[in-house]
């Protein structure tokens, strides 16, 4: 990348001096970022569990940064991608607790980094002593697992929230899980009340030659794909309709006062 003027001005914001750190690259990894009136991008990561060479973990978080072409950028992502420990040499801003990286990164090894990678790395879960362990999807934000129903995959999911809630969640899983024949039969029959004839009607491909559905067809068409048990104490188990539909969803919605309140083709 050439050097400009611009590049000039951008390391005068930094001390002469070189350090050595020793840094755990975070989850987002490099990133980059140019104002309107800039040349050249600059790429950065934060990350808040790093050390100076020889001395102990920091619990200060840091962004290091550096002017980056495509080129530059995509070398910097592959030399130091998320959750890999390097070695960088880098320049003190002056005024803030930004470093500017001097060279290419260097994975390495470092024990107590390492350590503190392997805490941070390891599953959020929730253990039932009925359902068992379920992990938490924070993208989502539920605790999830999968369990098995006549031979059909089943995702279990329960919001996340405080102990009391997740509790009060599980509970209520745990009795739909331990009457799921019962469950299912009776969101199937359900299901079949409201939306058979609808889908004899509005539904039926004639012109291709497709007979109404029985009950039993219909019924058939059902698969089970999701389980789903919200903090407010209501639940919803998600059917695939088998293309009766034209591959929507059949949500059932209930709760276990009041039973199975609703059907809805989704």
């Amino acid at each position: 990348m050439e050097y400009t003027e611009e590049l000039l001005e951008f390391e005068k914001k930094f001390a002469l001096e070189e350090m050595t750190i020793i840094a755990l690259m975070s989850s987002s990894g490099w990133s980059s970022t140019k104002e309107e009136e800039e040349i050249h991008p600059t790429a950065s990561f934060e990350t808040s569990t790093w050390k100076m060479a020889g001395e102990e973990i920091s619990n200060q978080t840091i962004r290091v940064l550096r002017k980056a072409d495509e080129k530059i950028l995509h070398m910097l992502k592959k030399s130091a991608p998320a959750h890999s420990i390097v070695r960088l040499r880098v320049r003190k801003n002056l005024v803030d607790d930004t470093f500017l990286l001097v060279g290419n990164p260097q994975k390495t090894e470092d024990e107590e980094i390492a350590s503190v990678r392997e805490e941070m790395l390891k599953p959020d879960e929730y253990t039932d002593p009925i359902l068992g362990t379920l992990v938490l999807d924070e993208a989502m934000g539920w605790y999830e697992q999968k369990r098995e129903w006549n031979g059909i995959s089943i995702d279990l999911t329960i919001d996340d929230g405080e102990e009391d809630v997740l509790q009060g969640e599980a509970e209520m899983a745990a009795e739909i899980v331990q009457n799921i024949d019962i469950w299912m039969q009776d969101s199937c029959n359900q299901a079949a009340d409201i939306w058979l004839e609808v889908k004899n009607t509005e539904y039926l491909d004639a012109e291709e030659g497709e007979e109404p559905l029985t009950r039993e067809e219909f019924i058939a068409n059902l698969t089970p794909e999701c389980l789903q048990i919200f903090d407010d104490g209501d639940f919803a188990i998600w059917f695939d309709d088998g293309n009766m539909f034209k591959g929507r969803l059949i949500l059932i919605w209930g709760n276990l006062k009041d039973g199975l309140k609703e059907v809805e083709v989704i």
